[in-house]
């Protein structure tokens, strides 16, 4: 295994090739040189082998001589036919005839000839004599081919380039493993160093050399110290942060709530002052009928017949004044236990319908102008034990987010709320047939501080009010389905019975 991942470690493989490259270059470049260099010392070399083959001929004809009667072309060619040979002159020199002279050459196809040789690629030619017991047989001369300089340069360049690849293979090997353990581990183990700090661990890197990695590796301690630091100031910089946009959040909130109460207060003013205003006329006029009747009283001209109608008069205005003071004892009664509600949270059982039209009345100074127009449908037998206060500021923050958002200028919007009673679950439905939201922002609607309409009053705020008390304190949830250029719809499921969180 460690074999596989020392080749597969292709830093310390490329470095030692390229090393090995160069050696292998630099070796053969000085090889060349070399080999030429020392052509001469080859050439004396072949020359003196050459040499010592022409006595071995000269013993061959001596004894060939002396082992025929009659020397001839035929006898003294069996001796040639080695490559490194051309060719041979022979004169025989014995003593029982004439002296005379064999010419051997070889072709082109390699064949023995009677001929006299050409000297063309002659590489050496030898004079000996040919001599048995002292006595002078034939003089030979021999005519080398370059056959087996060229040989010995073959063997010389193909020793050199063996010596040059096993050499070169040794370099690989030994660069690789020497590098793979100077190099590539130490640079292995920082990378891994390196990535555990990506991954949060800031313990520093255990620096055992002196070199240029180890080096290396202390750069890389003082940069995690000083990440260290950096991130410790962030962390508390984010902690600061946090604790901040938790208490603007909670005034923000807060102010929202006050707003709210504040709405409500402006709606029930506006509702009482017409049931008021209605008293004070009626009370303005009986007070006038009264001292019409005294006046007559005390002149003695009051009749029966206007004693009557003052009767019938004062009666009727009467009834008048007591429907609306009832009236308006229920607005404030209403008043007192919604603003309650809303400061309060606290859990109690109401009837859903009745109460929330009571919210609603309190959402009319705000309406009042505009040519929108609410639909409320609910059944009338839902009855709950729940958080009223948080129905309340419901519907009015998903009435004004339409209002606010869905509708054009003197575009007449209708909103609808629906609300049914279902297994054990109160649905409720607002919808509006305003402009949409786009597909892209849906996902991001109930997230605090967004808002579409930043820097035109909007807070950012309502959505995630109405999110936060739908799912964290009336325990349910909430769904937003929207068309662009067809309306916006928010179904909330809430658990209807002594489920919520206390």
């Amino acid at each position: 295994m460690k074999l596989i991942s020392f080749f597969t470690d292709k830093l310390s493989v490329k470095f030692a090739l390229t090393v090995s490259v160069i050696t292998i270059i630099a070796l053969t470049v000085s090889g060349i040189i070399n080999f030429n260099l020392r052509y001469n010392e080859r050439k004396e070399y072949a020359l003196f082998k050459l040499n010592a083959r022409s006595k071995i001929y000269a013993e061959k004809i001596a004894a060939k001589i002396e082992s025929v009667p009659i020397v001839t072309f035929e006898s003294m060619s069996e001796l040639f036919t080695d490559k490194t040979v051309l060719g041979a002159d022979i004169e025989i020199l014995k003593t029982d005839s004439e002296p005379f002279n064999i010419y051997l050459s070889k072709n082109n196809e390699g064949e023995i000839v009677n001929e006299k040789i050409r000297y063309n690629n002659v590489f050496f030619q030898d004079e000996i004599y040919a001599v048995h017991n002292y006595k002078p047989l034939a003089l030979v001369k021999i005519y080398y081919s370059y056959y087996s300089f060229n040989r010995t340069n073959s063997s010389y360049l193909k020793n050199m380039f063996i010596g040059i690849l096993i050499t070169g293979g040794f370099i690989l090997v030994c660069i690789a493993i020497a590098f793979r353990f100077m190099v590539t581990k130490p640079v292995e183990s920082i990378n891994h160093f390196v990535r555990e700090i990506s991954l949060g661990d800031m313990k520093a890197y255990d620096v055992k050399k002196t070199d240029e990695i180890a080096r290396l590796a202390m750069g890389f301690n003082f940069m995690v110290l000083r990440l260290k630091k950096a991130f410790e100031r962030l962390q508390q910089q984010n902690a600061d942060l946090e604790e901040t946009v938790s208490i603007r959040s909670k005034e923000l909130i807060q102010a929202e709530k006050m707003a709210s109460l504040g709405e409500l207060v402006a709606g029930v003013s506006h509702e009482i002052n017409t049931p008021v205003g209605i008293c004070i006329t009626a009370v303005t006029h009986l007070n006038s009928l009264t001292k019409n009747v005294i006046k007559s009283f005390e002149s003695s001209s009051l009749t029966k017949t206007a004693l009557s109608n003052y009767i019938l008069e004062s009666a009727e205005t009467a009834e008048i004044i007591f429907l609306n003071l009832t009236k308006a004892s229920e607005l404030v009664q209403s008043f007192k236990q919604i603003a309650a509600d809303r400061a309060t949270w606290e859990k109690r059982r109401f009837e859903l319908k009745e109460y929330i039209s009571e919210v609603l009345i309190s959402l009319k100074p705000k309406i009042k102008n505009l040519p929108h127009v609410i639909e409320y449908d609910a059944a009338d037998e839902i009855e709950i034990e729940s958080f009223p206060g948080a129905f309340s500021q419901i519907i009015v923050n998903l009435v004004m987010n339409s209002i606010i958002h869905a509708f054009d200028k003197n575009f007449k919007g209708l909103i609808r709320i629906n609300i049914v009673e279902l297994n054990g679950y109160v649905i409720l439905t607002l919808s509006d047939n305003g402009k949409g939201i786009d597909e892209d922002k849906i996902d991001r609607i109930f997230e605090p501080f967004y808002t579409t309409r930043r820097g035109q009053g909007g807070t950012g705020l309502g959505l995630n009010i109405v999110y936060n008390l739908v799912t964290k304190t009336l325990l349910g949830s909430i769904h937003c389905y929207s068309v662009k250029g067809k309306g916006t719809s928010f179904v909330l499921k809430l658990p209807a019975e002594h489920s919520f969180r206390e």
